[in-house]
């Protein structure tokens, strides 16, 4: 097997044919005791739409030289598998967009549209106290107006926010990438042929958006995903293959973009831009892309021995699934989301653009690395 840095990694553009589904963990025919709630799809869900269309027909032989060995808990395999390095959202004119670094906050303007604010940084905690215990905070006054639903950012403006600047433009609401959709339904007994009393369900569907403007569809939003295989480069059968994501099996279309020989390659562009700004630098960033498993202490320490010396983290989700060999439920998963952000200064002596490029789209936990949980991005402040 080649080691890690000469293993294949491919980009990977996944279009819907269909809205999706991404529920939260419980039943949706629960009745009503609960709605189930949308959701961000999980990587787990990802890295497995990804590996059931490369594994091909349920009676082939599993293509271990590309996969890797099967194993009974992908979120602690015992030996190499296919890993995914992370993944974002892609507009429908191909641009990949990402999830905002939650130090950057936004104000609703006045005739619309969103206006980035400057991003927080560490800066002398005073009389000011927290229970996470780091030695600085990143806290101002509240902001009129200010925005707190999600947003995503294009890559110039990630660029800007990793390294202390404001964007001015780049910024994108939900509304500008899908729509929820709840469409309502009622359990049936099956084999009565009748309805249960009071049973009634709804399902958080998403209508992915076209590009504006655009009076002949040509492409839709969608996903793009970074998957490095063991030994095989990948190859998607007939081109575009057809698969599925989400719950209720909703179709996809696959389609390979680009190559690469490392982590660096990919979003090489804005590293580049990272590195520029590293010397003249008090410190170093690590941004969520994907979300992180929370383990005590350890999302806290991504970078070696070094502790962070601020935060700003997000309200915390849950994620399970479904273990098909067991017949039951995952286990539950507390989450540090994605966007979530920590500071460090720099180490005496630190090579900056090497531990940009030694970060770069790093795990920082253990636990569903492989699977794409907590993959960062670097940033400097």
């Amino acid at each position: 097997m080649p080691p890690d840095g000469a293993r294949p990694i491919a980009g990977i553009r996944i279009e819907p044919l269909e809205p999706w589904l991404f529920g939260d963990n419980r039943a949706a025919r629960a009745g009503l005791d609960h709605l189930q709630a949308d959701q961000d799809p999980s990587p787990l869900a990802i890295h497995g739409a990804l590996g059931r269309l490369l594994a091909g027909d349920p009676g082939s032989p599993w293509p271990e030289p590309l996969l890797g060995s099967r194993q009974e808990d992908v979120l602690r395999p015992e030996a190499a598998i296919a890993e995914l390095l992370g993944w974002c959202c892609e507009h429908a004119d191909g641009r990949p967009l990402f999830p905002r670094p939650l130090n950057l906050r936004c104000r609703r303007l006045l005739g619309g549209g969103l206006e980035a604010l400057e991003p927080l940084a560490p800066a002398a905690a005073g009389d000011a106290r927290t229970s996470a215990g780091f030695e600085s905070l990143a806290v101002a006054a509240a902001e009129q107006d200010e925005h707190e639903g999600a947003v995503w950012l294009a890559e110039d403006a990630l660029a800007e926010a990793l390294t202390g600047s404001a964007p001015g433009a780049g910024l994108y609401e939900e509304s500008q990438l899908f729509q929820r959709e709840a469409r309502p339904g009622i359990a049936v007994d099956n084999d009565r042929g009748t309805v249960f009393e009071g049973y009634f369900f709804t399902r958080p569907y998403r209508r992915l958006r076209p590009g504006e403007l655009d009076p002949v569809r040509t492409a839709e939003p969608g996903l793009r995903a970074w998957l490095q295989t063991l030994e095989s480069p990948i190859d998607l059968p007939g081109g575009r293959p057809l698969g599925f994501l989400g719950g209720d099996r909703r179709r996809a279309r696959f389609t390979l973009l680009e190559r690469f020989s490392g982590r660096v390659e990919i979003l090489a562009a804005l590293r580049e831009r990272i590195e520029a700004a590293a010397p003249g630098s008090r410190g170093f960033s690590l941004y969520l892309l994907t979300p992180a498993v929370a383990q005590g202490e350890a999302p806290f320490r991504p970078a070696g021995p070094l502790r962070p010396v601020a935060a700003v983290i997000g309200k915390p989700r849950f994620a399970s699934g479904w273990d098909v060999r067991r017949r039951r439920p995952r286990e539950l998963l507390a989450l540090i989301p994605e966007g979530s952000i920590y500071f460090y200064e720099w180490p005496d002596g630190a090579d900056r653009p090497a531990l940009v490029r030694e970060r770069w789209l790093a795990a920082v936990g253990e636990v569903g690395a492989a699977v794409g949980f907590g993959r960062a991005l670097v940033g400097v402040w």
